[in-house]
């Protein structure tokens, strides 16, 4: 059950009006997770700083319950680097944060 959010300093109208529904797909097919479980959030113009420069950026976080390992995470990185490059082209892979927050079943409730 992944719950993403994507925050980025790029403006509402630089993001594609549909990037969350390809976010979650992508998300999806990359941790093997049913799309019926997985939320995204996109939050768009916020003031963000990187590396000392307000220049576009993006931080991700993403919760998932029994996915993430020392070796699994540098394959879903390359993977979410390249959906962000594809997605997202202003925006340089060196100003992309990645972070893979694993949870426990019991510390989440939903309704199914």
């Amino acid at each position: 059950m992944p719950i993403c959010l994507i925050e980025t300093n790029l403006d509402s109208k630089t993001v594609p009006a549909d990037f969350q529904i390809r976010f979650a797909r992508s998300i999806g097919e990359i941790l093997s997770k049913p799309l019926d479980r997985i939320s995204v959030t996109v939050s768009s113009g916020l003031q963000m700083c990187r590396n000392g420069s307000a220049d576009p950026t993006i931080t991700t976080h993403i919760w998932s319950i029994g996915v993430f390992s020392k070796e699994k995470n540098s394959e879903y990185s390359a993977k979410l680097f390249d959906f962000f490059k594809r997605e997202l082209p202003s925006v340089s892979e060196k100003r992309i944060v990645l972070l893979f927050h694993p949870i426990e079943p019991h510390e989440i409730s939903v309704r199914l």
